[in-house]
């Protein structure tokens, strides 16, 4: 039902607004801006945990086409009392942090001023730090992590917009977030 709903998201928002511009420019909307995105996320951690999720990333605009930067994670929650009585009421507190590459397929395809609809691929590289409640008897660890996906952006102007992203990582399943873009 998800993929659903984002593919006919997807397709609605490229056909309104493919000639949305009156004027169209060769200013590339990336190449030389910083972009900042902050939003949330949620996701299935463990067969009894989901972890809900604070996010933040600064990225640069090398050309038309790229972005790099930095991007860091917070995914925290509560063990439940229903799955693990013993244990509930321990917090688990997992920190990505890393870098992350973002491509954007539609300035290379309509022109580099295109904004309104952003469809990206991405790749982010870096750790997961596990911080767990001191009764979960479970020593706190730092693994190597590896997150890979893609996502749609609707700008309402150059400099502000909403995210959504679907990542897959090699020590979840799947992750998903959303939420804010500025970009000047």
């Amino acid at each position: 039902m998800k993929k659903f709903l984002l593919t006919l998201l997807l397709i609605g928002a490229f056909i309104t607004n493919v000639d949305a511009q009156s004027k169209p420019s060769e200013d590339s909307f990336i190449k030389d801006k910083i972009n900042i995105n902050i939003g949330g996320g949620y996701h299935h951690l463990m067969p009894f945990y989901n972890a809900h999720a604070i996010s933040g990333e600064a990225l640069y605009g090398l050309n038309n086409w790229l972005e790099v930067g930095a991007v860091t994670t917070l995914y925290t929650g509560d063990v439940p009392i229903i799955c693990y009585p013993k244990h509930s009421g321990n917090r688990i507190n997992i920190f990505n942090y890393g870098i992350k590459g973002k491509i954007h397929f539609l300035p290379i395809i309509v022109n580099p001023s295109f904004y309104r609809v952003d469809i990206y691929g991405n790749l982010e590289v870096g750790a997961h730090s596990f911080f767990y409640g001191k009764s979960l008897n479970i020593d706190n660890r730092t693994l190597f992590s590896f997150n890979a996906g893609g996502g749609i952006g609707f700008n309402f102007t150059k400099s502000f917009g909403l995210f959504f992203e679907l990542n897959y990582s090699n020590l979840f399943s799947t992750t998903h977030k959303y939420g804010f873009m500025f970009r000047f």
